[in-house]
């Protein structure tokens, strides 16, 4: 599903629990909730970088979560990184991310 890039600035505070496998894009504009699912979790920081590169390219958004811990210990532990999209979004986003790097995708 493509969808084109919002003209309109919005400020939106994305919430999250580490353990959930959801987390809720919050916008502080009324009528902006959109749930989302974690796509991913790994330490690996190229791998993060190329998927949002190609989910962008394609009109999809997708929110890096913990990089500022996973950047904090870097080098001391292997902290993963999640990307989430947009629910309406995972099975495009699925499919992007097993053509691109499926020795990384859990089977559902």
């Amino acid at each position: 599903m493509r969808r084109e890039p919002d003209t309109q600035a919005r400020e939106v505070l994305y919430l999250s629990i580490y353990a959930a496998p959801h987390a809720l894009a919050i916008s502080l504009s009324p009528g902006h909730c959109k749930p989302m699912k974690e796509l991913i979790r790994t330490p690996n920081i190229v791998l993060i970088s190329a998927l949002k590169a190609n989910l962008s390219a394609e009109g999809i958004e997708a929110v890096e979560f913990d990089g500022p811990i996973a950047d904090l210990l870097a080098g001391f532990s292997d902290f993963p990184r999640r990307l989430f999209v947009h629910e309406d979004d995972y099975d495009a986003a699925r499919a992007i991310m097993i053509a691109l790097c499926p020795e990384e995708v859990e089977p559902t």
